[in-house]
């Protein structure tokens, strides 16, 4: 099977997988991804791309074999001599001729533009394979935005819904004289704060619907299935890079450019070789040279040639194609670059999100607790109405931050799935085999890009130490409430000049001690104990 026949296999199982849609199932990735790849120019343009390498192969392979040429002659011959001479003729002449020539030796030259046209014909197939995941990968991001805009839409409705109820509640206790004209500010302005968040949440979502409608047309009108996981078709971390470097197209696209021009290299050394061909000929031909009747000439030859100057043509096309292959090894390291980079910065967003989703719902879930608890220590007025809102905005961000690091997730992992090389197999949309060109890619050059890759180190939360942000107070400043006992509560009240509600422990023992209100003394063998007297 070629290639062209595999990307049209390809063609028809995406298509059969997007245009089956259950009746009463939801639209899933795999549809969207189909549609966008089978749909998108830019797939379309690299396949076209890639068919034309084909056709350049069977071009150049066209070299191995002889060229035959059928010439058909009719000439009409007039020959007027000299007067006194021989007579004048005035004859036809027709007849055909064939020619057959076969190159038997050319420097190689017509082996290596095969092995070129070849090479250059797989890094068209390996880019086709690289923008289709590219392209998957944008429909993975656009579909997982209109879910995730979709729920924070869903929220911010119910948080405005939330806010406009207490604005309610609020204006009904101002009304009635028992509310605050301030807390009924508060409220107001709560609410269009709640207002202005789901008008930003709409407009995402429009933005982020219009994305994935450019990816795979219009939007269907059943429901959109939830974001499939994908952390079963992830590799180990540790086998993560090698896997990759098998895999990924934009890696061994390059290496196939790269082998590409080390045969163009080789074409350019075969032009400073002799040439070995051979030419048959026949040619049957009717009143030839003026004698009546048929003559027939063949002719067998073997043509040895050598060129001696071209203006140096040939020495400049191999530094030319040099140049090329040096150009193609810094392409070769860029995309090693780029591959390590792309796996790493995503890999460690997927660590990222995964390390946060629990932490993240354990916030969720304490904050909905807290702010019950809010709503209930309002109603018997223990918290202000600012404590109340507060929570709920909280609350509002609490569950955002979740449900962003959930979709999050998911493209984190469709990323290292997809500069792997991964993601249409993951989404079971076609399976990368060497049906294409198994010899070119058994022969093609192998490389190495380093070693495994760099993951974050996990931080271990339990062996950080607590810290505290207030001071412990000292011993000498201890001020310590304390009960009276109904003798002491008997006895005449003789702190006449203290500040109201407040009695001495103990005698004042200090000749220096100043009379002072706002700053009761301190004895010097013991702390000053403050007594608040009860009501």
């Amino acid at each position: 099977m070629n290639q062209t026949t595999r990307i049209i296999s390809l063609s028809l199982a995406m298509t059969a997988a997007a245009a089956w849609p259950g009746a009463c199932q939801a639209y899933t990735l795999r549809e969207a991804v189909g549609l966008a790849v089978l749909n998108n120019p830019e797939v379309l343009s690299k396949l076209h791309d890639f068919r034309s390498s084909e056709d350049d192969v069977r071009a150049a392979k066209a070299n191995y074999y002889p060229t035959v040429d059928l010439n058909y002659e009719r000439n009409r011959q007039v020959f007027d001599y000299p007067p006194n001479t021989v007579a004048s003729q005035h004859y036809t002449t027709k007849g055909w001729t064939a020619n057959l020539n076969q190159s038997l030796f050319s420097g190689l030259q017509t082996y290596n533009q095969v092995k070129e046209q070849g090479y250059g014909s797989l890094a068209r197939y390996f880019d086709f394979l690289q923008t289709s995941e590219s392209i998957a990968l944008q429909t993975t991001q656009a579909y997982a935005d209109v879910l995730m805009y979709r729920q924070f839409v869903q929220i911010a409705k119910d948080n405005y819904a939330l806010h406009k109820g207490i604005l309610g509640q609020i204006l009904q206790r101002v009304q009635s004289g028992v509310g605050r004209r301030v807390d009924l500010e508060q409220a107001n302005g709560r609410m269009a704060e709640a207002e202005s968040n789901l008008i930003v949440d709409n407009t995402n979502l429009l933005t982020a619907t219009s994305r994935l409608a450019r990816l795979i047309g219009p939007l269907p009108q059943e429901d959109m299935a939830d974001l499939p996981s994908l952390d079963g078709a992830l590799p180990p971390p540790q086998q993560l890079m090698q896997q990759a470097i098998g895999h990924s197209p934009a890696f061994l696209g390059a290496l196939a450019s790269l082998d590409a021009a080390h045969a163009e290299v080789n074409v350019r050394r075969g032009a400073f070789s002799p040439t070995v061909s051979l030419q048959l000929s026949k040619a049957p031909t009717e009143n030839y040279d003026g004698y009546l009747g048929t003559t027939h000439q063949a002719s067998v030859a073997i043509i040895f040639g050598i060129n001696l100057f071209r203006g140096g043509a040939d020495r400049a096309q191999l530094a030319s194609a040099s140049e090329k292959y040096n150009s193609a090894l810094d392409q070769t390291e860029l995309a090693c670059r780029n591959l390590r980079q792309n796996l790493e910065q995503s890999y460690a967003t997927l660590v990222r999100y995964r390390s946060q989703l629990s932490p993240l719902l354990q916030h969720q879930l304490s904050t909905e607790k807290a702010r019950n608890a809010y709503r209930k220590q309002f109603d018997i007025g223990q918290r202000t109405l600012l404590d109340v809102l507060d929570s709920e905005n909280e609350l509002f961000s609490a569950r955002r931050d979740y449900i962003n690091a959930q979709i999050q997730l998911s493209v984190a992992q469709a990323s290292v799935l997809a500069y792997s090389g991964a993601l249409l197999d993951a989404l079971q949309l076609k399976a990368m085999d060497d049906d294409a060109d198994k010899d070119l890619l058994q022969h093609m050059s192998r490389q190495e890009c380093g070693g495994g890759l760099q993951t974050p180190a996990p931080i271990d939360v339990n062996a950080i130490p607590g810290k505290l942000i207030f001071d412990p107070p000292s011993s000498s400043s201890i001020r310590m409430p304390a009960t009276i006992s109904s003798d002491q509560a008997q006895q005449p009240d003789k702190s006449a000049g203290k500040k109201p509600g407040w009695q001495d422990a103990a005698p004042a023992q200090d000749a220096t001690r100043k009379n002072n209100d706002n700053a009761p003394a301190q004895t010097d063998t013991a702390p000053r104990v403050i007594i608040r007297q009860a009501p």
